[in-house]
């Protein structure tokens, strides 16, 4: 007996929101049930072409994809259906209704409450758009509230996301002025959450991976919405690159890579290793002026800009007031510096490592974070540290400290041009 042949029939759908999120709907002369605009694909055509044909005869609207959503499959009256799905953007305003095959006779807008009280056609369409409607994006003023309303997931993840958690910290101590905090929500539920010390990148963490692409589509049309200003965003790479694509198309500013970083935990310092001679100790006032001077090498070295001198003087004070600084001394010279910052519950952040030219391949910068590193593990269970994957030789030296890669994250940049 020969295998029974399966008809099959392609087409796509498109979901349109309007500015007042309503949903553009159908409804056609054979049916009281509802649908969003849809039609089976022509000969020669992609589905992409197809959607936004289908919705200019059934609608009259112009429209661009916004984002390819999902296919669906089903079987209908032994055909297997397969149905592209695409998010689309109206473009000006309706000519009318123009449906060649004279089935349309009703298009309109339905907002979320009148979706419960109508007759689906395809009642399985009708999560996915309430779903994509019920998003909301909110601006917290308050970072004891911001907090209180992610730190369930930050802690699920404190060292990969400790930089967003440490700088929390110092929003709510005042340490910054003008923060952004915001959230993406769902009946209550956290589905991403940023965060930006402006002039500092924006940082970006999305909880439901699932859902990536809807989350940044959201997140992008939000944020030139609002006419939020960034001109960098920092996250993990796949997260990082997925927006800085997104947002060139959508705005035409370019993406460079500002720093590959590979973010290290320590959990153990490695006891075995060689000791340059020397001690270390907190850097004490008598010390700033050195320090001032080594953090703006510091700056030149990783291709940041330079901050000014009165700035870096103020931050200097405030480090050594915290007494966040240490130093590397050997027969009483000072030959290498490194600082903690961005406490959380579990961990601290160890950054600015520098030696000055004349005293590197000497061990120092290394021998200085081994020993820093264990001082910290007393208080804390853990210490992170970002490197510039683009330089071996400050990663292999972390490594022999006994630091493990826990994530990739970069920093990107976006051109100025409007």
């Amino acid at each position: 007996m020969g295998a029974i042949s399966i008809k099959e029939w392609y087409g796509s759908a498109a979901i349109c929101f309007n500015e007042n999120k309503e949903v553009l709907m159908v409804r056609s002369n054979d049916s009281m049930g509802w649908s969003v605009p849809s039609g089976g694909i022509e000969k020669g055509e992609t589905p992409e072409e197809c959607c936004i044909r289908e919705v200019k005869e059934e609608t009259g609207y112009d429209v661009r994809i916004v984002e390819v959503l999902f296919v669906k499959e089903t079987e209908i009256n032994e055909i297997k259906v397969n149905t592209h799905y695409f998010k689309v953007e109206k473009i000006g305003e309706s000519i009318g209704i123009n449906d060649p095959d004279k089935t349309i006779i009703e298009a309109a807008w339905k907002s979320l409450s009148e979706l419960d009280s109508l007759i689906h056609m395809y009642p399985e369409d009708l999560e996915t758009i309430q779903r994509m409607l019920k998003m909301k994006f909110i601006v917290y003023d308050n970072a004891h509230d911001f907090e209180r309303k992610i730190e369930s997931f930050l802690l699920e993840k404190e060292d990969v996301f400790s930089l967003f958690y440490g700088v929390l910290q110092a929003i709510k101590a005042g340490n910054y002025e003008n923060p952004f905090m915001a959230t993406i929500e769902e009946d209550g539920n956290v589905l991403a959450f940023f965060q930006m010390t402006p002039p500092h990148p924006l940082n970006l963490i999305f909880v439901d991976e699932n859902r990536l692409e809807e989350l940044i589509d959201f997140f992008i049309k939000v944020i030139v919405e609002l006419e939020i200003d960034f001109r960098s965003i920092i996250s993990l790479k796949e997260w990082a690159y997925k927006v800085a694509e997104k947002w060139e198309i959508k705005t035409g500013k370019a993406h460079q890579l500002l720093m590959d970083q590979g973010l290290y935990r320590l959990n153990r310092v490695h006891e075995t290793l060689e000791h340059s001679p020397g001690s270390w100790r907190y850097a004490e006032e008598s010390d700033s002026a050195l320090i001032e001077k080594w953090f703006n090498s510091f700056e030149n070295d990783a291709g940041l800009p330079i901050s000014p001198i009165e700035q870096v003087k103020k931050r200097v004070a405030m480090f050594l007031k915290e007494q966040e600084v240490f130093i590397w001394e050997d027969k009483g010279k000072i030959v290498s510096m490194m600082k903690k910052s961005r406490p959380t519950k579990n961990g601290v952040t160890v950054g600015l490592v520098f030696t000055p030219k004349e005293e590197r391949k000497k061990g120092y910068a290394r021998t200085l974070v081994t020993a820093v590193s264990r001082e910290l593990l007393k208080d804390f269970n853990f210490c992170v540290l970002y490197t510039d994957l683009m330089n071996p030789t400050s990663n292999k030296i972390y490594r022999e400290i006994g630091y493990e890669m826990i994530a990739d994250s970069v920093h990107l940049g976006f051109d100025k041009r409007e």
